[in-house]
């Protein structure tokens, strides 16, 4: 189920992404066209269609490996992993919505070679910190490679994720 999970959701954003640059090579009238219209001119088209880059070879990693061709899928979302890496950030985005090297990690795991997932999933945290997936990831993959104390650290970071916090009281506040 997390496998589809993660394609629908890489499905999503690829289309989310592609139909705006769509729009961005497209000039539909002299008034500056799609682009002017959404404001979308500040970062160059060939950031973007990276993007769908990476993930056009995640989603085909994960696909390889749901038919049992795990080399492949090992070489895509390597691929795709670097790729990420290799671009700067957008001003206008927050981060990724799932990081290629994160679900590289997640193969990992899957096809059990955790100390190289704990790797991924590191590498990963370091772009991206405190994500939740890549800390319960790289809490599993410790966990599976009998690393006990790494475990413990990355399980005790997801449970002060996820503790709840106490919301202001604007009525005590006053």
């Amino acid at each position: 189920m997390r496998l589809v999970a993660r394609i629908g959701a890489l499905v999503g954003i690829l289309l989310f992404v592609a139909l705006p640059l769509r729009a961005h090579t497209e000039q539909h009238d002299h008034h500056g066209g799609v682009p002017g219209r959404l404001g979308i001119v500040s970062f160059p088209i060939s950031y973007w269609a990276s993007q769908v880059d990476v993930g056009i070879r995640a989603v085909k990693g994960w696909v390889a490996h749901t038919d049992a061709h795990n080399d492949e899928a090992e070489t895509l979302l390597r691929s795709a992993a670097d790729l990420e890496d290799s671009m700067d950030k957008s001003p206008v985005t927050p981060g990724s919505v799932l990081p290629a090297r994160e679900m590289l990690g997640d193969f990992l795991v899957d096809v059990n070679r955790p100390r190289q997932a704990l790797e991924a999933y590191e590498r990963s945290l370091k772009d991206s910190p405190r994500r939740l997936n890549a800390l319960s990831g790289a809490a599993h993959a410790a966990q599976m490679a009998g690393d006990r104390e790494k475990a413990r650290e990355c399980y005790l970071q997801v449970a002060k994720l996820l503790e709840p916090r106490e919301k202001p009281n604007r009525a005590r506040d006053k």
